[in-house]
Formats: C-alpha cells, sequence, structure tokens
C-alpha cells in the first residue's frame, strides 16, 4: 500500500512539473511571438509614416519652387529681391533644421538688410533668456565665447539640430560684424519663443511666439 502511495505520488510530482513547463514554455512562446508582433507594427508604422512624408507632394507647390528659384553662392545680391520685398517692415527665413548652410544664409541676409534697410532687430526663435545671453555677448568689449557656447548649449534643449558648429560661427561673425557699427545701428536680438523651463502653458509655441512678437511690437512702435 505504501509502495502504491510512494509511486502514485511521484507520477503526479511527474505530472505537475511537466504540466508547469508546458505552460511556461507556452508563456514565453506568447510574449515572444506578442513582442515580435509588437515591434514589426511598429516598424511597418514608420515605414508607412516616412513613405507618406516622403511622398506626400504638391505640385503646386514644386511648379512655384522650381519657378522662383534663385542659387546663392557668395553673398545676397539685390537681384534676389523685386521692390515689393523691401517695403516690409519684418523679414521672415524658414530654414531646414540640421541644415549647415542655414546659419550662413541666416548671416548673410540680415547683414544684407542691415547694409540696405538698416535693420538692426533680429527675431530669434528662442525665449527671452537666451536672447538676453546673446544681446550681452554682442555688447562685451572682448569675444566672450564661453557665454556664446552656454546660449548654443542652451539651445540644443530647444531644436537639437540647430545647436551646432555654424550657429556658434554665425554669432561670432555677428559680433565681429556689429563691433564697427555705430551704436544707433548695432544689431539687437528678440527672442519670442516660449521658455523651455518656466513656461508650462499649453498654448503651442507658434502661437506663443506669434503673440511675443505682437506684444513686442506693441509696446516697442518704433522698432520696426
Amino acid at each position: 500500500m505504501h509502495g502504491y502511495l510512494l509511486v502514485h505520488s511521484l507520477k503526479n510530482n511527474t505530472f505537475a512539473k511537466t504540466s508547469f513547463m508546458k505552460k511556461f514554455f507556452k508563456f514565453i512562446k506568447i510574449t515572444f511571438f506578442s513582442i515580435l508582433a509588437i515591434i514589426g507594427l511598429l516598424f511597418l508604422y514608420f515605414f508607412i509614416s516616412n513613405r507618406i512624408f516622403i511622398g506626400n507632394t504638391n505640385a503646386e507647390n514644386i511648379a512655384y519652387l522650381k519657378l522662383h528659384k534663385t542659387e546663392i553662392k557668395d553673398r545676397i545680391v539685390d537681384s534676389l529681391f523685386d521692390n515689393s520685398f523691401y517695403n516690409s517692415d519684418i523679414f521672415l527665413l524658414g530654414e531646414i533644421h540640421g541644415y549647415a548652410d542655414n546659419q550662413k544664409l541666416d548671416k548673410e541676409l540680415l547683414f544684407y538688410l542691415n547694409k540696405k534697410l538698416g535693420v538692426k532687430y533680429y527675431i530669434a526663435e528662442m525665449d527671452s533668456t537666451n536672447a538676453n545671453k546673446l544681446n550681452s555677448f554682442l555688447s562685451k568689449p572682448l569675444k566672450d565665447n564661453t557665454l556664446l557656447k552656454d546660449v548654443v548649449s542652451s539651445i540644443r534643449n530647444r531644436i537639437p539640430q540647430q545647436s551646432s558648429l555654424e550657429l556658434y560661427q554665425k554669432w561670432g561673425e555677428i559680433y565681429d560684424y556689429n563691433r564697427n557699427l555705430a551704436d544707433s545701428a548695432k544689431i539687437t536680438v528678440i527672442g519670442i519663443d516660449k521658455s523651455f523651463t518656466a513656461d508650462k502653458s499649453d498654448v503651442s509655441r507658434d502661437s506663443a511666439m506669434l503673440l511675443n512678437l505682437e506684444n513686442y511690437i506693441k509696446n516697442n512702435p518704433y522698432s520696426f
């Protein structure tokens, strides 16, 4: 009788272990294929999104750009613009973040407008803190590269692609250019972006920048 109970107990234990192992391997199998399925879906999502983004073209916009494109080499020249361009109060330059030549074009356009029209206010996609740091940098009798590096590093928190050597070099050259201008013509930076750390409002960046620009113009009507 005891021998039967012992054999029966061993059989039950063996069955229980076998059943547990089957369930365990089944769980591992389900988990493995679930992870593969999630990875596959994510890959498919990004692949389709990328294809849509790259392949999404607007024939009208492309035709306009082909008709109005101009190659800029070393400097901005008068022939780039018609007379109506110079009647503007604000000049906006679009850019592709991460493209190094943006900074060179931005600098050359600023110098051109400063010489041609006396434009001296630079509206920047940065908050007032960094704008004030840049203004402090531009006004120092000696070039404070440490301060400039601090500004470039701070911009990395907002627009990582823009925080670059080209950005650093651009402001160094603007500093050199600014030193040769009369006080009344010196370039000043206006920061209109939301604060990266202090502003926790739900207002979008674009809306905040537009509102900040409107408020600046309202409070400084003779700047434009």
